[in-house]
């Protein structure tokens, strides 16, 4: 076989190797990390492979994930005794590998589009900094957007077969347990296949007929089993996690902060510049249902996203399903412009070609840009963490935590800790914990608030004093009273504080954390411990 034919046979899975190597080396300048809201599923993971039990802390039913899917696979690596920091890069790697796939077969097969602007749509793709940063992280957003194009791909194919019929179950029923919003993309996916079917003529209708019937039964039961499985065992048909983000929050506070969030991503990446070009993608009549089906899915999600208020982590998490989308949408409409183009006019592909180059440039170059900064400085962005921000915290966290378990021994997991954000130190710690966010805790999750200039999606509610104090912490973590700093809190803080919790009393724990934007070394997690419990623990005087 020829060099030429060769690279003609197998030219997918070559764009798709030197994709991998380029996104592992983008991802590795950023830095490996693991969020600090990973570890609320790995707890749940590792409880389920330890006891069999699917809650975060022992004998509690609180749906506190979104996740389902995701939280299984990493309790069979748990149950493998496979660190699940470590396996998570792996997973999310793989997944964005297969989002790179999906996202060139769609544009080869479903759009025709020519191999050297496949080339571009997926380097244009990972380039982009929310796809490249979010390549780690050890969330199931990278492996929700490989279902959900997997789904669109097969949602393209005609159902012909059997092995369809599997296919197709398999991705959007991953997708519609990996997060809740695929319950809306497999439906959208699900009206477009049997609108098809009636616009369309086939030979062999009462097959086709068939297969769709049986994918959409398969679906519908996967959905009603899982729900099901909800309600049963803790007692809901909704996550807990809903009314922590959403229940009892202003809608038109949300719609603000989700519209900002959203305007935010297209306006950093240029996208409002290259939008126009995605009209071209309607030339051909074959291509519109396609086409149309594309903008309805990315609209729906964008509606679900500024609904939901957006998201406070860093580099516009909650666009990762979008993204590939747009490029799908973008280089597909590059293309049938260059088809139609080239009749009327010479060297066309140049122009082509410049706008593709062009768009691929102007996502690294920004990408570059932001996370250059973010990497920096804990300042937020855009009204989100910044890298370096969501990395310090985490970092600080499993430090404390890991000290926490060696300081408590082997009772630690009875030990009731109050803290905000149940990630890595409840993990590590292994200890009962109290989320004061809610997203553990039915009762501060069905709270209503009526929001001030603060805004941090999920972190809106707050557990009450009061309410902590009844539940009896020996320990508590809670944002205003716990400190990370150079030292313990100041006399004064320590005297606000401890003016409503006089059983309790400020101890520190050591470590070599963090630095702050100035440089400066931290030292000192400190947390409030009852007068009563493990008076060895040495109290700040």
């Amino acid at each position: 076989m020829s060099p030429l034919a060769f690279l003609k046979k197998y030219n997918i899975p070559l764009i798709l190797l030197f994709a991998a190597v380029s996104l592992a080396v983008f991802t590795a300048w950023i830095g490996f990390f693991v969020s600090d809201d990973a570890f609320i599923s790995f707890r749940y993971a590792r409880n389920l492979a330890r006891s069999g039990e699917l809650v975060f802390n022992s004998g509690e039913k609180v749906e506190g994930y979104t996740n389902f899917l995701w939280t299984l696979t990493l309790s069979f690596f748990s149950l493998l005794r496979i660190r699940l920091e470590i396996i998570v890069h792996f997973l999310t790697f793989i997944s964005a590998v297969a989002v790179l796939a999906a996202a060139g077969k769609i544009l080869k097969d479903s759009f025709s589009v020519s191999v050297p602007l496949v080339i571009l749509a997926v380097f244009s793709c990972l380039f982009n900094g929310t796809f490249a940063f979010w390549t780690t992280g050890g969330l199931e957003g990278m492996a929700f957007t490989a279902f959900f194009l997997w789904g669109v791909y097969l949602t393209f194919e005609l159902p012909s077969s059997r092995r369809w019929v599997l296919l197709y179950f398999l991705t959007w029923s991953g997708c519609i347990l990996t997060r809740p919003e695929g319950i809306m993309l497999a439906g959208i996916s699900g009206f477009f296949v049997f609108f098809q079917s009636i616009l369309r003529k086939y030979k062999d209708s009462i097959p086709y007929f068939n297969n769709v019937f049986i994918a959409g039964s398969l679906l519908v039961s996967a959905f009603i089993v899982h729900s099901l499985f909800r309600f049963f065992y803790y007692g809901s048909l909704i996550p807990n996690t809903w009314y922590t983000k959403v229940y009892g929050i202003p809608p038109d506070f949300l719609i603000k902060h989700g519209i900002n969030y959203v305007k935010s991503f297209f306006s950093y990446y240029w996208l409002f510049a290259f939008l126009p070009l995605i009209a071209a993608v309607f030339i051909k009549p074959e291509r519109i249902t396609r086409a149309i089906l594309l903008i309805v899915l990315s609209l729906s999600l964008t509606i679900h996203i500024v609904l939901s208020g957006g998201d406070f982590m860093a580099m516009h998490r909650m666009m990762l399903p979008i993204w590939p989308i747009l490029i799908i949408l973008l280089f597909s409409s590059l293309n049938e412009a260059h088809i139609f183009l080239q009749k009327h006019f010479r060297y066309t592909f140049i122009v082509t070609g410049a706008i593709a180059i062009l768009f691929a440039t102007v996502q690294l170059t920004q990408s570059l840009k932001i996370l250059s900064k973010s990497k920096k400085s804990e300042k937020t962005w855009f009204g989100m963490e910044s890298v370096a921000g969501m990395k310090n915290f985490v970092s600080d966290r499993v430090i404390a935590g890991k000290r926490f378990k060696s300081l408590l021994g082997p009772e630690g997991h009875t030990v009731k800790i109050a803290v905000g954000g149940a990630g890595a130190l409840s993990y590590f710690s292994e200890g009962k914990i109290i989320d004061s966010f809610g997203l553990m805790d039915p009762v501060t999750a069905k709270k209503k608030v009526i929001p001030g200039k603060f805004y941090k999606p999920g972190h809106l509610k707050q557990a009450s004093w009061s309410y902590i104090a009844k539940l009896s912490p020996q320990i508590i973590c809670t944002p205003g009273i716990a400190t990370m700093g150079m030292g313990p809190p100041s006399l004064k803080h320590r005297r606000r504080i401890q003016t409503y919790w006089k059983n309790y009393a400020y101890f520190c724990i050591r470590g070599n954390y963090s630095r702050d934007d100035r440089g400066r070394p931290r030292n000192s997690y400190c947390c409030l411990i009852q007068n009563d419990f493990r008076k060895d623990i040495v109290r700040v005087k």
